[in-house]
């Protein structure tokens, strides 16, 4: 269930993904890549990518699931 959770606070919508995003995710990688704090944002067109990189990194394959 961390993996969930943890994957709903890089990709999810709400005030904690944004908190998330604001006070832990972008200050860790802009410190780990020395890379300005300004020029990074959250941006939807890059969240693909992202999404293919954590489940490609991580192992992870998740099923589809329809809407019946």
């Amino acid at each position: 269930m961390a993996v969930v959770d943890y994957m709903n606070l890089i990709f999810g919508a709400g005030a904690e993904t944004e908190d998330f995003w604001t006070t832990v995710l972008l200050p860790y990688v802009s410190q780990y890549y020395s890379y300005p704090l300004d020029d990074l944002m959250r941006s939807t067109r890059y969240l693909n990518a992202l999404y293919f990189a954590f489940t490609t990194h991580f192992g992870l394959k998740l099923n589809k699931i329809s809407a019946s």
